[in-house]
């Protein structure tokens, strides 16, 4: 995903969002931090605490784009447990909408 903005920019877009759900949303989460000029925000559909053993709570730490969680209260993968987790970790993120 670094190497895509980087390439986005190149041709010309100066606004990258990143979103995905449940694989790519970790890796939108786990991108984002690396990504320079910092992206303008993170979409975050039912993203799950490891990605291929890696903890995403790190990454998520660094955010400080705007960044929205989104997760289903009965998602049975571990996305419901985690996601207020990655919400509690992204303080740096400079907005976090939050609905109970």
């Amino acid at each position: 995903m670094v190497k895509a903005a980087a390439k986005l920019r190149q041709l010309g877009v100066r606004t990258v969002l990143l979103a995905g759900a449940s694989q790519g949303a970790k890796a939108s989460l786990m991108a984002a931090p690396a990504i320079s000029p910092p992206v303008a925000g993170v979409v975050s559909l039912s993203a799950e605490r490891t990605a291929q053993g890696q903890d995403v709570l790190p990454f998520a730490a660094k955010l400080i784009a705007p960044v929205l969680f989104i997760t289903a209260k009965g998602d049975r993968y571990g996305a419901a447990k985690a996601t207020p987790q990655l919400y509690a970790a992204a303080t740096k993120a400079s907005s976090r909408p939050h609905s109970p």
